[in-house]
């Protein structure tokens, strides 16, 4: 059986990406994991309001401020997701997660609205 030797860094990035992975997938991993995640809900609750808000004629919002809010929690769920991806211990099998592809969807509208 031929076993593989990790240099420092590799075996370092190792505990760093499960770590991370943990923490995301995890809220049970740790107290920070667990504040994320009690946070991650709301986060979740308030962009979709947001977006019902702005179906409101006249919207109670200025365009320009929920434009800005909306873009905002749209790059962190985005930033989050490639995160997600790149400790992920099988990135073969990511985007097979339903939930994965939901987030994967969530980004669509940042990107048109980029392009």
């Amino acid at each position: 059986e031929t076993r593989l030797k990790l240099t420092r860094t590799q075996a370092r990035h190792g505990i760093w990406t499960g770590r991370i992975w943990r923490f995301l997938e995890d809220p049970d991993s740790g107290r920070w994991a667990s504040s994320y995640a009690s946070w991650a809900s709301p986060i979740i609750m308030m962009s979709v309001m947001l977006t019902f808000i702005q179906t409101i004629v006249p919207c109670p919002l200025d365009r320009i401020v929920a434009a800005a809010l909306e873009t905002i929690v749209e790059v962190f769920w985005s930033v989050e997701l490639i995160v997600r991806f790149v400790v992920s211990p099988n990135r073969k099998g990511f985007f097979t997660n339903f939930y994965s592809v939901l987030d994967l969807l969530s980004c669509f509208p940042l990107l048109l609205r980029a392009g």
